[in-house]
């Protein structure tokens, strides 16, 4: 939950321990599977745009540390 930000209205998530092939089967299955569209990579970066981010924070929000939780006000 550490490797991840917030800003100027993109999540921005950090994939630099995996390698590519498996950061382009992540993308592919969060395209596919929870119809996330318009995700980008970027330098081992995934970059979500606004609306994937509400998306996310519903399927995610069961699991969110409470320490974690500042890391979704948008």
């Amino acid at each position: 939950m550490t490797d991840g930000k917030i800003k100027n209205r993109k999540l921005s998530v950090n994939m630099n321990k995996f390698k590519k092939k498996e950061i382009i089967i992540f993308k592919q299955q969060l395209e596919t599977k929870f119809q996330l569209d318009q995700i980008i990579l970027n330098n081992n970066w995934l970059e979500f745009n606004f609306n994937n981010i509400k998306k996310i924070y519903i399927l995610t929000k069961p699991y969110i540390l409470s320490s974690m939780k500042f890391k979704f006000i948008f």
